[in-house]
């Protein structure tokens, strides 16, 4: 990419990132040549076991789910 907006989404477990809404809002709202990225690197990592919404890795079923 050299010129115009990227965005990165970050996919977390249990919807928790709310992909379907940020994709809509983007779909919506910003220019169709908008990139975006969709990222599945998401680890659990310091205090991440308090929350157990976060406490797991993304599984690839909800990182399909997200980008379909």
């Amino acid at each position: 990419m050299y010129r115009g907006l990227m965005i990165r989404h970050l996919v977390m477990p249990n919807g928790v990132s709310g992909s379907r809404q940020v994709f809509g809002w983007i779909a919506a709202n910003l220019p169709k040549d908008t990139y975006v990225n969709v990222m599945s690197q998401y680890r659990p990592v310091f205090q991440a076991s308090r929350y157990p919404a976060i406490a797991r890795p993304l599984t690839r079923g909800e990182f399909s789910e997200a980008t379909e």
